[in-house]
């Protein structure tokens, strides 16, 4: 019997290995036609004055977890990318892109945050095109975190630079308010609304 499941073990692992590949080339292949979209949109937002008329090209492009590719955009004589562009591939995807873009929009509208933006995105363009949704805004210089906290590599100095950061926006938005029940409504009430209609069912 042991022989048995170690011979289904042994089965599974040789078709985990078998179908690896196989996702990666679908995938791959999955990716392709988005960069070719993302480069024909980029064409459409030249043409139309939305973006600089300097030659660009995706020079890279990954698939998230929540179903959004993320290209990076650079002008042709360097890999540097200077815009971001997201397409949401799912309901979910264009909703979280969509609630992504409305916050930078209004992180940047506060002038008491005027310092800390300049570490915040800017949305640059918008929209649908080829009923497809689309949001593209400005790349950040520096490397991605996320990558760094993957492999548990995050060095000192970026858990000084983000408690520095989080300072910076505390103090800035630091102040004492009157919460009448217009502003109680907005920052809470509705949703403690919501709660209690669902508990109450």
């Amino acid at each position: 019997m042991s022989q048995l499941a170690l011979h289904n073990t042994l089965i599974q692992r040789l078709i985990r290995r078998a179908r690896k590949p196989w996702k990666q080339y679908t995938a791959k292949k999955a990716l392709g036609g988005q960069i070719a979209l993302a480069e024909r949109l980029l064409a459409q937002l030249r043409r139309d004055g939305q973006i600089s008329d300097v030659p660009l090209k995706v020079s890279s492009a990954l698939l998230t977890r929540s179903d959004v590719v993320v290209a990076m955009i650079a002008g042709e004589a360097s890999d540097e990318p200077h815009m971001v562009l997201k397409l949401p591939l799912t309901p979910d995807a264009e909703r979280s892109t969509t609630g992504h873009r409305q916050v930078v929009m209004q992180l940047h509208q506060l002038p008491a945050l005027q310092s800390f933006c300049e570490l915040v995105p800017r949305a640059i363009a918008w929209g649908d095109y080829e009923q497809r949704p689309y949001y593209l805004e400005t790349a950040l210089p520096g490397i991605g975190a996320s990558e760094l906290v993957r492999r548990q590599a995050e060095p000192a100095t970026m858990k000084q630079e983000s408690a520095r950061l989080i300072r910076q926006l505390h103090l800035a938005t630091m102040q004492r308010r009157i919460v009448d029940d217009a502003l109680f409504a907005r920052l809470a009430g509705d949703d403690l609304a919501l709660l209690g209609q669902l508990a109450a069912g």
